[in-house]
């Protein structure tokens, strides 16, 4: 049947007929498109889709509402049969007709717009399609209405289209009219209208932009207030979150009372061992601590603790609780409070990581830091000779982890003033390095840099100098020997060559700093005037006062030309 229909209208097209007859002639041609794309024939339904808008064109023009009416149904199988390069020309075509048609249907219009500015933006055409959304919005708000839903999901799209190019004030603009207009449709209460101020929200986060993010929360907290209820969650929530950017722009008071706010809320509306409770906790720990309010402070670090230790699935939070609270007790060099909280966070990292972590290191140098500050020193050896066998076993006994505990172990002598024992205990961990690496070997350097520290105490400079020209062979092995970071060693064996009355090799070391900084990609020229300064002064201490006078020109000009 469908080959005699085709047959037979093709036959019909190209036969002249009077103007009464066109319109039926075109009838039969689309009716049969229409009832064969209908019935899911849409293959053979284009041939006679194609072939009603030839004759429309034909016989009624390009621009007439024949026309439009064939333009759009073959849009329409284009569009459907996921053939969009055509379907795009023809929507196009469609949209030309209907904007110079007085009589044509306003929705159709809209339609047309809707269906090529998603075809625009599955090509990809991401500014094409922006442009189709921005006039099809206006075009909505005057046909149908700027509180229709087609509207607002149509303004929405831009919003989507917006944030993808990160078009950041036409963003917030876009999002601001779409509130505007929920409120005005539904109230200030709409639910939809927290998920579009929590995009805006977003974006100004990613964009550290901290005082809209605040203004963004206050309405946000404002809406949830008419939707849920002043003391719902949610608001809870988002005082915390404010509290956070008034932390950023150091608004400490601010931030206070939005986190006490956020407080009295959760305690109302969660339990004891909710995670949200414990970070408000926290929070406001960290904000008592800016307003040096110490006691209040260490008061809501101790809640904290003792509400995340009662449930094991608060672990992390127990664990950053006594993290922040032994920071606290650092900060203040309370060390006999810090030593009973590192106690408890090396127990907690014990039992959850096993006695033989290498991440217990960690725990083990925080609590030598602490002894050594309270001056227990034999205590803290005790601590890093445990630390020690830890990531030997784990490493190896001349890892980096091993020699760095070696070296803490030698510095905690050094801090106790028993130089002859940091001393030794340098040595033997240099012997034990020198059985596996050769001298130039990055793993002796804090070594090389402990012992010219203890030699440069002792006053013993020709023992630091060959310390220090050790080191900088190390420094040179891993960097090279024209690289800027070398220059601090260089600049190290100049001043103990000077300490030593031994200028002219004090001059060599700081003349190569010097052509290393002038040489550099990147060149630091603060340092640079700084060291030109140095070497203007060894040759003054020579008595070479033309020298001298030249290296002190060309540093006073350095700091000028980088202070203009």
């Amino acid at each position: 049947m469908r080959e005699t229909l085709y047959i037979l209208t093709t036959a019909i097209f190209w036969v002249s007929c009077s103007p009464a007859s066109k319109h039926e002639q075109l009838d039969k041609i689309s009716s049969m498109a229409q009832e064969l794309f209908e019935a899911g024939y849409s293959t053979d339904a284009l041939p006679y889709a194609e072939r009603s808008l030839e004759f429309s064109i034909r016989e009624f023009g390009e621009m007439s509402q024949e026309t439009a009416e064939e333009s759009k149904r073959l849009a329409y199988i284009f569009y459907e049969k996921r053939m969009f390069g055509s379907a795009r020309k023809e929507y196009s075509r469609l949209i030309r007709i209907l904007n110079t048609l007085p009589e044509a249907n306003k929705k159709e219009l809209v339609g047309a717009y809707k269906k090529l500015a998603s075809i625009t933006l599955a090509f990809e055409d991401i500014e094409g399609a922006l442009k189709l959304y921005q006039h099809l919005t206006q075009l909505q708000k005057k046909f149908l209405g700027e509180t229709e839903e087609d509207t607002i999901d149509n303004l929405f799209m831009k919003i989507r289209i917006q944030a993808y190019l990160k078009n950041y004030e036409e963003l917030y603009t876009d999002i601001d009219e779409l509130v505007g207009l929920l409120e005005k449709k539904d109230g200030e209460n709409h639910e939809s209208i927290k998920k579009y101020l929590e995009i805006k929200l977003s974006f100004k986060r990613e964009e550290h932009n901290h005082e809209d993010e605040i203004s963004t929360l206050s309405k946000l907290i404002s809406v949830a207030e008419k939707t849920n209820g002043p003391e719902s969650i949610s608001i809870a929530d988002y005082l915390n979150q404010q509290a956070d950017a008034y932390l950023e722009i150091d608004n400490f008071s601010k931030a206070l009372s939005s986190c006490q706010k956020a407080l009295e809320i959760n305690l109302e509306k969660r339990t004891s061992s909710d995670p949200q409770l414990i970070t408000t906790y926290q929070k406001l720990a960290i904000i008592h601590q800016s307003l040096q309010n110490i006691a209040k402070a260490e008061e809501m670090l101790k809640t904290a603790v003792k509400l995340a230790g009662s449930d094991e699935l608060n672990n992390d939070l127990f664990e950053m609780s006594l993290e922040i609270l032994s920071s606290h007790y650092l900060s203040l060099q309370n060390f006999e409070k810090a030593e009973k909280t590192l106690l408890k966070l090396l127990s907690f990292h014990k039992q959850n990581l096993g006695e033989t972590h290498p991440n217990l290191v960690y725990d083990y140098n925080a609590l030598a830091e602490c002894n050594s500050e309270l001056q227990q020193y034999l205590k803290a050896q005790a601590i890093l000779d445990e630390s020690l066998q830890l990531v030997s076993d784990a490493f190896g006994p001349t890892s980096s982890n091993a020699i760095e505990q070696r070296n803490k172990m030698a510095l905690l002598f050094y801090r106790a003033e028993k130089y002859p024992q940091a001393i030794t205990k340098c040595t033997e961990t240099l012997d034990l390095l020198k059985s596996t690496f050769p001298e130039n070997h990055p793993n002796y350097m804090p070594i090389y840099k402990s012992l010219v520290l203890i030699h440069k105490t002792e006053k013993n400079y020709p023992m630091a100098t060959a310390f220090t020209l050790k080191a900088l062979k190390v420094s040179e092995f891993i960097h090279g020997n024209k690289s800027p970071k070398i220059i601090k060693e260089l600049s190290e064996v100049a001043e103990l060559y000077k300490l030593q009355n031994q200028t002219s090799k004090a001059i060599q070391f700081a003349a190569r700093s010097i052509s290393i900084l002038e040489q550099a990609e990147d060149q630091d020229r603060l340092n640079l005037a700084e060291k030109l300064n140095e070497l203007g002064s060894l040759y003054e201490t020579t008595g070479d006062k033309n020298k001298a006078k030249e290296f002190f020109e060309k540093s006073r000009k350095l700091y000028a030309e980088e202070n203009k």
